[in-house]
């Protein structure tokens, strides 16, 4: 890959930033990561999905008819983002994929890839690692023999770990887990990190996303991917500092049509919603389980695909429709048995239909 790409990527990702309406972008006093998918064909960059955020609702504000949006980091809103991207190039007259009819699949064409950028290392064990220098100041030193099982792993010759941010390790691991590596290996979208003053080790990254998978095999069309990591040289104007407040709104945009689609989140729901309409369909963010689920059937009908011979697509529920696709869980489950420690969804908060 040629060596100023990261940079180039990087700038495109911050200029679509900045030609966002300031309206929706965090206060001057406030802090977000920003994420972003990049397609790249042939010479030509363009940011198709965009999220910020740091934050998850709790637990009991869950609901089990997928309407509010559980999670909002960053790289979790840019990849639903980017979900709601990919369905939307599927039947276009002028798209990224080729249907073959036959097969019923939809395959990328040559010539085009995508990058994921990001603000800030993913918290968890990509931002665990070794202080270069005594000069180092950029987070806390953790020397805790509570997590003896878990500085095993990480020992070094100082015996000092260092990280980017002050979750316990319990913690950091499930928010480690939250953007899989599957979604990384089954396209191989390229990681690239933005601004020079954000910790980074290249190692910790690709130990996070690639070598902790150690010595397990995916079955076609799945695939390994060699990562390729690197860091750019910007300066993020909502970047974390000791001054500022984590906002508690997230962007998502993603591209579709002449302008794109943009929303705010607030609590997993769309910003501006009222007590009233807390329940209704004009509460729910276009990247809720339920309205990406809704696509996604949406998608099937046009295609004249049906999932289930005794089933129609519509009467599916959300579990079931997943449960469909043997080939990505077969999988799923080998990658999953290369972790000690996977957090799981409760089966009550997927069995729903559109």
């Amino acid at each position: 890959m040629q060596k100023n790409i990261h940079q180039t990527i990087a700038d495109c990702c911050l200029k679509h930033f900045n030609g966002l309406p300031r309206a929706k972008k965090p206060k001057e006093n406030e802090w977000t990561v920003l994420s972003c998918i990049v397609k790249q064909e042939f010479c030509n960059f363009q940011v198709v999905a965009l999220g910020t955020g740091t934050k998850c609702i709790g637990r009991t504000k869950m609901c089990a008819k997928g309407t509010i949006l559980n999670d909002s980091h960053a790289e979790i809103i840019c990849r639903r983002a980017f979900l709601r991207y990919l369905y939307g190039e599927m039947g276009k007259t002028t798209s990224i994929f080729n249907f073959d009819r036959n097969k019923q699949r939809h395959y990328l064409k040559p010539n085009i890839y995508f990058h994921f950028f990001t603000t800030h290392v993913p918290c968890g064990d990509a931002a665990i690692f070794e202080k270069q220098t005594v000069d180092d100041n950029f987070g806390d030193v953790i020397e805790d023999e509570q997590f003896d099982h878990l500085q095993k792993r990480l020992k070094t010759e100082r015996g000092v770990i260092f990280r980017t941010g002050a979750k316990s390790f319990t913690e950091s691991i499930k928010c480690d887990l939250k953007c899989r590596e599957s979604d990384y290996h089954s396209i191989g979208i390229v990681r690239t990190k933005p601004d020079q003053n954000t910790p980074f080790d290249e190692d910790a990254l690709k130990r996070a996303l690639y070598d902790r998978l150690g010595t397990v095999s995916l079955s076609f069309p799945f695939e390994r991917h060699i990562l390729q990591c690197g860091q750019a040289n910007i300066n993020f104007p909502f970047g974390k500092s000791e001054e500022k407040q984590p906002s508690p709104d997230s962007i998502l945009w993603f591209s579709i049509g002449n302008d794109g689609f943009l929303e705010v989140a607030v609590d997993g729901k769309k910003q501006g919603t009222t007590k009233k309409n807390m329940h209704s369909v004009k509460a729910q963010l276009k990247i809720c389980k339920l309205q990406i689920f809704n696509a996604f059937i949406t998608k099937l009908d046009e295609c004249n695909i049906r999932l289930c011979s005794d089933v129609e697509n519509k009467n599916l529920t959300y579990i079931a429709a997943k449960n469909v696709c043997k080939g990505y869980n077969d999988n799923w489950r080998n990658l999953k048995d290369s972790f000690g420690v996977w957090t799981s969804k409760q089966s009550t908060l997927l069995d729903f239909t559109v």
